[in-house]
């Protein structure tokens, strides 16, 4: 027990890369005997290491569903709905986590949504509360809306109740010319502002409201038991039960007069870090599934016939069409704003922006990890297209176009020192003899940035400048203030460094950089649009300060 609590306590601290480059150290610099017991407590230490360590790797995401048939197919190959076909797709790749699938009521869902920072629901449909309370993925599937199914034998539909394109315009009116009809409806569930709007005018006594359990069941049967005469319902959930209920193949459908004849739905988590991470490997899962065959058999194989062309055409305008245009995102890792961990798709401020420009432009995004320097190189060559963050200057001008007007504006430059030491930094000039740290390729202020008498060491990322101060191999660094104190307090580091009194404080614009060497490079129009009207929605604001909300200041 102890050697296991040993190594979850290590884990925590370091990537499972860095412990075993310790022990291969360690294993270099100690004499290590040659007799037995020795042996077996290496073989039981290595054994316990490949045991323990997968199961802390893996957190746990309670994953919620009102549909207690989930459970039978989750992760199954069998096919169950469309819901569950295309959430499988997802499920299958979605190995970094420990996923517990659950079945609670839809209220349940939505409190445990807002409550914990580890729930995720699949088939969650968009309103402005849910989109305040939860993060929501890229579309996962669309349905067609609910239509009224019926007896035609049952059923008077008057002159006049449907209008050109053959819809249904008014319940209301078609139940008022069968008043002793019955129609069945779900409680509490909404089917589209439209279709609610028109329940609200049908007298409650016309009105059968079916609890959710067996909700895929409930209502096929009592209209093919001649129980009820008609019934809202989605097509794909009546084309499941047709084989349970032969008498379905005998009932009618009319569409209900609506916007749009499909309804799209999505994976949405708890608004909270690890739910930023599920929803960026959920949206680079999604983003190869659309247009490709199991994606599409996933909806196809739980229609009837007759909606299959509508649905294919609808299909390819809303997915292929949309996301044809595949946008490479150079990325680096820079906490908060762009976060890229072993096994984990890349996450952050950064990405959360680009996937809200992917949506404006209706593009696919594929991110390219790289150090700062290489991202640099990449989109001067154009092999990305682009940096979601960055600063413009002259020299960089000359191979990007930076997107007017700025995304963001940066907080201070700050200098950073060990805990432990006595000596401040009060005015730039107590910078001269310290030997100071920074990032290569970085620019922070002109005065800094040209001062050749400083002795600078530039480094790959904050960790190894952290890591170097708190060694003493370096007396300083400086680094953006709202970056370096989100690291610090991730790491667990507040109490070990602090903060110099001399900061910079001029702002900087930061900008959306597109290559020049990009194949998109006719871009350019449609980024600033897509800026302009993101910064009048305040979604950049609104993203800043989700994940800022989190961060302890260094002092």
């Amino acid at each position: 027990m102890g050697i296991a609590l040993m190594i979850s306590r290590l884990f925590y601290k370091k990537s499972t890369k860095k412990f075993h480059n310790a022990m291969s150290e360690r294993m270099k610099s100690e004499q290590f005997s040659d007799n037995i017991n020795d042996m077996q407590y290496v073989i039981m230490f290595i054994t316990l290491l490949s045991v323990t360590l997968p199961g802390i790797a893996a957190e746990r995401v309670q994953w919620l569903t009102d549909d207690k048939d989930d459970l039978k197919y989750f992760r199954e190959a069998s096919s169950h709905s469309i819901g569950m076909d295309t959430a499988n797709i997802v499920y299958r790749q979605l190995t970094q986590f420990d996923l517990q699938l659950d079945v609670v009521s839809v209220s349940r869902i939505d409190k445990e949504l807002r409550q914990t920072d580890n729930t995720c629901v699949s088939s969650r449909l968009k309103n402005p509360q849910r989109e305040t309370d939860n993060l929501f993925s890229l579309p996962m599937n669309i349905h067609p809306l609910p239509q009224l199914f019926f007896h035609p034998e049952r059923l008077n539909i008057p002159d006049g109740a449907l209008n050109a394109k053959g819809e249904l315009s008014s319940l209301a009116k078609l139940l008022k010319a069968n008043p002793d009809a019955k129609l069945a409806v779900l409680d509490n569930i909404s089917y589209g502002p439209g279709i609610d709007k028109m329940l609200s005018n049908v007298p409650s006594q016309q009105i059968v409201r079916l609890s959710l359990d067996n909700r895929y069941s409930a209502t096929p049967k009592l209209l093919t038991e001649g129980m009820v005469d008609l019934s809202i319902e989605y097509p794909s959930h009546f084309f499941v039960q047709r084989t349970r209920f032969p008498g379905i193949s005998e009932l009618h459908s009319i569409p209900l007069q609506q916007s749009a004849q499909f309804l799209v739905s999505y994976i949405a988590c708890s608004r909270s870090e690890l739910g930023k991470q599920v929803i960026a490997e959920v949206n680079r899962i999604l983003t190869t599934a659309y247009g490709s065959d199991e994606h599409i058999h996933a909806h196809l194989s739980h229609l009837p016939e007759s909606s299959r062309d509508g649905f294919l055409k609808y299909y390819h305008q809303f997915f292929v069409e949309r996301y044809s245009t595949e946008l490479k995102v150079a990325v680096d890792h820079f906490p908060p704003w762009m976060i890229a961990e072993e096994n984990r798709a890349p996450y952050g401020i950064d990405i959360d922006v680009a996937y809200l420009l992917a949506d404006e432009l209706n593009a696919k995004l594929e991110f390219l990890l790289c150090p700062f320097a290489r991202c640099i190189r990449m989109m001067e060559t154009g092999e990305a297209d682009l940096y979601i963050s960055m600063f413009k200057s002259a020299e960089r001008d000359a191979f990007i176009h930076f997107i007017e007007p700025p995304t963001f504006t940066t907080s201070p430059q700050a200098f950073y020192l060990n805990a432990a030491t006595q000596e401040d930094i009060a005015a730039y000039d107590d910078l001269s003899g310290l030997i100071v740290g920074l990032l290569r390729e970085s620019q922070y202020f002109e005065r800094f940035d040209n001062d050749t008498n400083l002795k600078k060491v530039p480094v790959v990322n904050y960790e190894r400048l952290i890591d170097m101060l708190l060694k003493n191999r370096i007396d300083t660094f400086i680094g953006t203030e709202v970056v370096v104190d989100y690291l610090i307090s991730r790491r667990g580091d507040n109490t070990l460094l602090k903060k110099a009194t001399f900061t910079w404080n001029t702002e900087r614009d930061v900008y959306l950089g597109l290559s020049k060497a990009s194949a998109y490079s006719h871009l350019v129009p449609a980024l600033g649009a897509a800026v302009k009207r993101l910064h009048n929605q305040e979604a950049f604001q609104r993203t800043y300060e989700d994940w800022l909300d989190c961060c302890a200041s260094i002092n």
